[in-house]
């Protein structure tokens, strides 16, 4: 459901704007511009003001390759 209302939310992103909020009741994403495409810069549980982006984005996992 997010990813629709970030569609419809993206679609304000003009040309000239840099930056764009969209809203999903108490959640909240900010997104920007960059030369490489959008970015996620924020995403908000508005009512309890809990970030939900982890501060330093480490690797989703890690795979070591052993040889024998």
């Amino acid at each position: 459901m997010l990813l629709l209302l970030c569609q419809s939310g993206l679609r304000g992103l003009a040309a000239s704007e840099q930056s764009a909020r969209v809203a999903a009741g108490d959640l909240q994403l900010l997104v920007s511009r960059t030369s490489g495409g959008i970015q996620v810069d924020r995403l908000l549980d508005a009512r309890y003001g809990q970030e939900l982006l982890a501060t330093n984005a480490l690797p989703l996992f890690t795979l070591t390759v052993l040889k024998k």
